[in-house]
């Protein structure tokens, strides 16, 4: 496993570039290419967090990439929840309600039609590896709340995510800071809900909370957050070392779902900034950025196919 750490670590640093502006804000840390090698740094990261799942640590290098990946645990998909509400409010920002209009067919009926797909690829392949799966687990698994060996959980709250928003913007119409905090507030019914739903389970819904941020970010960047940041080359500093300094205690708790949600929200706050200032930008990030869904849904099948061919 230390290889593909090593190979991981490799391709992270790539093409890494530090801000050389006066401000030392990096204007373009939002792009679309920025933004999907960030995305691939933890789209890898999660290739090899369920790696470990199938194939324990054996030295003890592969301790080390094990202890690195724990320490993120869940904070692998903050990073896509923040980009996710992000994209949704700046595409609404420039194309208005006919955008809204088009998030049931564009986003929510694409995502549960890729989900079917999956469910009709990985029944039969579940099946042939001696899963049994109930009426009822089949059923909730074409929607993402069940699954039959795919991983399934963030593709259920990403399309609640969209839901949400939509909801939101159609009641709210053209107010987008009260749209804002009516998506905020459902995404927080939301998670209370799921939480008292699968009480052991934070992991869906704890990140969640990382969309609506997504969604304040984008509205408030330009006149508010980006005059701030720019002012004095010490606001980042003065902002950063505290804000990481609490996301740090906040990790070292545990047991309650609250440091959970608080971790989230640090982690992702801390992510950002650090982009702000170090580009990540290579075309191997990119690809793997760009092919989440693909990658997400189908590493299972990948791994499990590798152990039954290794064993034979």
């Amino acid at each position: 496993m230390i290889i593909f750490g090593i190979i991981y670590f490799a391709i992270c640093f790539w093409g890494l570039k530090m801000s050389q502006k006066e401000n030392g804000i990096i204007t373009d840390f939002m792009s679309i290419d920025k933004t999907l090698s960030v995305k691939g740094i933890f789209v890898m990261l999660i290739l090899i967090h369920h790696a470990f799942g199938f194939c324990p640590p054996q030295t003890i290098a592969d301790t080390w990439l094990y202890e690195f990946k724990c320490f993120f645990g869940q904070l692998v998909v903050v990073m896509f929840m923040f980009y996710s509400g992000f994209g949704l409010m700046h595409s609404i920002t420039k194309k208005g309600k006919s955008y809204i209009d088009t998030i049931p067919s564009n986003r929510v009926l694409k995502l549960i039609c890729d989900m079917v797909l999956v469910v009709l690829l990985y029944l039969p392949f579940s099946i042939y590896t001696g899963q049994i799966h109930s009426v009822k687990q089949i059923a909730l698994s074409f929607f993402g709340y069940s699954n039959v060996g795919n991983y399934n959980w963030y593709i259920y709250t990403i399309i609640w995510a969209y839901l949400l928003t939509y909801i939101a913007f159609q009641i709210c119409k053209n107010r987008p800071y009260i749209a804002a905090v009516t998506v905020t507030v459902l995404c927080g019914i939301y998670i209370i809900v799921m939480h008292q739903a699968k009480p052991n389970e934070y992991y869906w819904c704890d990140t969640l909370i990382c969309y609506p941020m997504g969604i304040w970010f984008s509205l408030l960047w330009e006149k508010h957050i980006k005059p701030l940041l720019t002012k004095h080359i010490a606001v980042w500093y003065l902002l950063f070392i505290p804000t990481l300094a609490v996301f740090l205690w906040v990790h070292s708790m545990s047991g309650r779902f609250i440091y959970a949600v608080l971790r989230a929200v640090f982690f992702c706050v801390v992510a950002v900034m650090i982009t702000m200032k170090i580009s990540f930008n290579n075309a191997v990030l990119r690809f793997f950025g760009r092919n989440i869904f693909g990658i997400f849904i189908f590493q299972k099948m990948f791994f499990v196919t590798f152990l039954v061919i290794n064993s034979m």
